[in-house]
């Protein structure tokens, strides 16, 4: 498993979130795939829409002595929506 940091841009304000996954590639994609509408985790939610710019970054825990496996959350694929999959929501 990869540790990953999620840096968005949004409005005014930066976020960070964290997320694990099998590779960079994966996230990358998953991430490219919900990038115009929600993109959810078990730790979070992020609607993607509203985000002007989104940088991934893969980290090492062994140099983040604050952060734990626990504080990264995996891609919940059956809670994330492209924008085209919301439009057909019932």
């Amino acid at each position: 498993m990869k540790y990953f940091v999620l840096y968005t841009l949004n409005e005014h304000y930066v976020s960070e979130k964290y997320v694990k996954g099998k590779s960079y590639e994966h996230v990358v994609n998953r991430i490219q795939h919900y990038s115009d509408g929600i993109l959810s985790t078990n730790k979070w939610t992020l609607v993607t829409s509203n985000i002007a710019v989104g940088y991934l970054r893969e980290i090492q825990l062994s140099d983040f002595p604050l952060l734990s496996k626990r504080d990264f959350g995996m891609i919940n694929e059956n809670q994330s929506y492209s924008y085209h999959e919301l439009t057909f929501l019932p």
